[in-house]
């Protein structure tokens, strides 16, 4: 692989979590702390503005076009919005949101946003059992057919610093089950983060963790390693 800068794409302020929203690969969907976004407040833990997300298109010529706010729809908040996920039918995105509320305390959410024509609708939150508005979870990918959510999190039982997670459910209509460790093949005293599934055999994820050149680096585990 060769890695690229797209210049029209980065800012500099971060840019992050990335996917695919067309069946031609011609349009994506990431989030950005860029001046842009819904408000002009600072995040308390970042120093930076709270992230929205923008959308690119390609050009006929191939070329990314200047990224624009998505705030002609729902998914955007005063809050922060990041990592999505887009199901493989593009009708479904779910995406972390940690909300500002000023007057409450309030950790971050799994969301689901479901797509009419080109918008996409307001999301709500993904219920999964055990798990409350304080706790603070995020980075959701899902098999599929959308009845498995591997995610990160740092909870009780886990293996030390954030953990990678899988919640389960019975149909699409359910809400997910009680979330389970993925167990030291996986996590480690250190952070997992960032998972991605892959044909529903191979698990992305980030860690700094499991050795490495240094910081978060990417790994890779496949089904049978997960002992699922």
């Amino acid at each position: 692989y060769e890695v690229t800068r797209l210049k029209k794409l980065n800012s500099r302020s971060a840019d992050f979590g990335i996917a695919w929203t067309s069946n031609n690969y011609n349009e994506i969907i990431f989030s950005s702390t860029r001046e842009e976004g819904v408000t002009k407040e600072k995040d308390a833990i970042t120093g930076q503005n709270f992230a929205d997300f923008y959308i690119s298109r390609q050009n006929k010529q191939g070329e990314w076009e200047d990224p624009v706010l998505a705030d002609e729809e729902g998914i955007n908040s005063s809050g922060s919005e990041g990592t999505p996920f887009v199901n493989k039918s593009l009708s479904s995105l779910y995406f972390t949101r940690c909300p500002n509320h000023k007057k409450r305390a309030s950790g971050c959410q799994i969301m689901k946003s479901t797509r009419s024509g080109s918008m996409w609708n307001e999301p709500e939150t993904v219920e999964i059992k055990t798990i409350d508005s304080l706790d603070v979870i995020g980075h959701p990918t899902l098999s599929s057919d959308e009845l498995k959510l591997f995610f990160a999190s740092e909870r009780k039982n886990g293996l030390g610093g954030k953990d990678l997670w899988i919640a389960e459910r019975e149909s699409s209509n359910d809400k997910f089950g009680r979330p389970r460790n993925l167990g030291p093949t996986v996590n480690t005293e250190g952070d997992e983060l960032y998972p991605y599934m892959r044909n529903d055999s191979t698990l992305y994820f980030a860690s700094n963790g499991h050795g490495g050149m240094g910081g978060l680096d990417i790994f890779v585990t496949t089904l049978d390693s997960l002992g699922e």
